[in-house]
């Protein structure tokens, strides 16, 4: 039976462990003492008690008796000082500092100058007091063994370590944590011991990173021989893997990343759940309406050129490591850390379904403006509702993983030239427009928009977005294509007549496919004379297209 630790022991261990430590005068001196039986055996107790590493179980430890004394000395300097070893050293172990965070043990204020590390009052309370309780292992997490099996495996890159000396440690772990409901699910999917460790491995840099990890050498590592490794990586290439079947983990939807680059799927999120995030309350917006981009079909995107090469630098600008570091890189700058567009041009040509497969591929959810709502024929509220998306908005930003997108559709009336005051709807207008460009200045996040009429886009707001890309109809290669896409059974040549014949756009040709099908089912034999018959009344009207407009399904 596993010896209880008693409640006094904590408080003593971390007395002793920063006694003993407090004597040491050298970098090689203080990180030899954790191989001391004596000293280790101090430590065993925090560890066991926090679920630690032994480096976070001492630097807890001088954090805590620190704390004690009353010094409050708990900077880098203060702790280095103490142990007396360079700063430098702890520099390069900051991440345990970041790991003591996330365990919710210390809290790190970054509002002064230097920054300070103190232990949470309800720990130190509970410590001080004696009333601690020995973690059983019903307590350790999902989250704590995707960390620990993450170090392992950075551990044999970093030092060289044996395969077969990792592999025991890696399977030591899974038995230790084999209580778990979250394994004993992945157990009942069949998992091998490889693929429950890639799967907690990718787990890992969703929850730390917010991205996509490479499997590639993890993989190498796991499979030693070359036989298992060939058919795994045959097995998840094509989905044959259990991993991707039960839909636990997916490739990353993308063509600028590498093929070995996996993500979280629904299932993996769903047992990480506990550790990404706390339960959320369902959020509830008057103002618009959130988008999952799940719920997003893939559409594929025909484009000029010119279109295509910026909406390919989108798409890498949106992915959630890059974006990451230009928001980073922008507040360092001193400039508003936000990303805006607005995507213009004539009715059909796609401007809206851009919005949502840059949604879908970088998997930010869209909160969908509707701006009807927002008027009101009550003074002072449309300019209040204004106010409310931004609100939201932000409510929004705080309970995603990923920063989703705030996403103006069809906003001319919005975004137009101000006009002088002669009622009170102009007044009304012009009111909203002042509360919107504010909001837009002060805007922190991802903005989108769409226009019809760019002429008509007020200065003012026009200098408030980064991106400004017209999307013209597509040209007679582009239109080739899609004609050729949706009509597979007419000849190349009948595809290059059309696209050469009739100048339409992507929602266009979507309209003459759907009437085109309404024909075919009273008369099969119908040809290319039909076919123009059909786009030449098409082209008669101004009919105004919904969503799928300029794309292929």
């Amino acid at each position: 039976m596993e010896k209880k630790i008693r409640t006094d022991d904590v408080l003593n261990a971390i007395q002793e462990i920063a006694h003993i430590y407090s004597k040491t005068y050298s970098e090689n001196e203080a990180f030899s003492l954790l191989k001391s039986s004596f000293e280790n055996t101090k430590l065993k107790v925090v560890e066991e008690v926090f679920q630690l590493s032994t480096l976070e179980a001492l630097i807890f430890s001088i954090l805590f008796y620190s704390q004690i004394q009353e010094n409050y000395r708990n900077s880098l300097k203060g702790i280095s000082e103490f142990l007396q070893i360079p700063t430098i050293e702890l520099y390069r172990r900051y991440e345990v500092l970041d790991s003591l965070e996330r365990k919710g043990l210390i809290s790190i204020n970054t509002n002064s100058s230097e920054e300070k590390f103190n232990i949470k009052s309800n720990i130190f309370k509970q410590v001080i007091r004696q009333n601690v309780l020995n973690l059983e292992k019903k307590n350790l997490s999902i989250y704590l063994l995707s960390q620990n099996i993450y170090k392992i495996l950075d551990s044999h890159r970093g030092l060289g370590n044996s395969e077969s000396e990792m592999r025991f440690k890696l399977s030591k772990e899974l038995d230790e944590f084999e209580h778990l409901k979250e394994l004993k699910l992945l157990h009942s999917m069949k998992l091998s011991i490889q693929e429950k460790v890639i799967f907690l491995y990718v787990a890992y840099g969703a929850i730390v990173n917010n991205s996509s990890v490479n499997i590639a050498n993890v993989s190498e590592v796991l499979f030693p021989e070359i036989n298992s490794l060939v058919k795994f990586n045959r097995n998840i290439q094509s989905g044959l893997s259990p991993l991707i079947r039960k839909k636990i983990i997916v490739q990353e939807a993308s063509s600028f990343m590498g093929s070995d680059y996996f993500v979280l799927n629904e299932m993996g999120i769903k047992i990480m759940s506990l550790a990404i995030s706390k339960k959320k309350k369902p959020f509830r917006s008057k103002v618009g309406r959130v988008i999952e981009p799940d719920k997003i079909s893939k559409v594929d995107l025909f484009y000029n050129n010119n279109v295509k090469v910026e909406t390919e630098n989108l798409i890498k600008l949106l992915r959630p490591t890059n974006f990451k570091k230009c928001i980073k890189k922008l507040k360092k700058s001193g400039v508003n850390p936000s990303v805006s567009a607005i995507f213009f041009g004539p009715p059909g040509t796609g401007k809206t379904e851009l919005v949502y497969q840059l949604a879908r591929i970088t998997k930010r959810k869209i909160f969908l403006i509707d701006l009807t709502s927002i008027r009101d024929k009550w003074v002072g509220e449309s300019e209040k509702k204004v106010a409310q998306i931004f609100s939201d908005y932000y409510r929004l930003v705080k309970i995603e993983t990923h920063t989703p997108i705030l996403f103006f559709n069809e906003s001319d009336a919005l975004l137009s030239k101000r006009v002088s005051i002669s009622g009170s709807t102009d007044q009304m207008n012009n009111s909203m427009q002042n509360i919107f460009l504010q909001k837009l200045e002060d805007f922190k996040g991802i903005v989108m928009a769409t226009s019809n009429l760019i002429e008509n886009l007020d200065e003012a707001f026009e200098r408030r977005f980064l991106y400004k890309l017209q999307i013209e109809k597509p040209n007679a290669l582009v239109r080739s294509k899609i004609f050729g896409i949706k009509f597979p059974e007419l000849s190349k040549n009948e595809i290059q007549e059309l696209a050469n014949e009739f100048e339409l756009t992507g929602g266009q040709i979507s309209n003459v496919l759907r009437r085109w099908s309404m024909d075919l089912l009273f008369d099969d034999e119908l040809g290319i004379s039909r076919l123009k018959e059909i786009i030449q009344r098409e082209t008669s009207y101004n009919i105004k297209e919904n969503r799928v407009l300029g794309f292929i399904k």
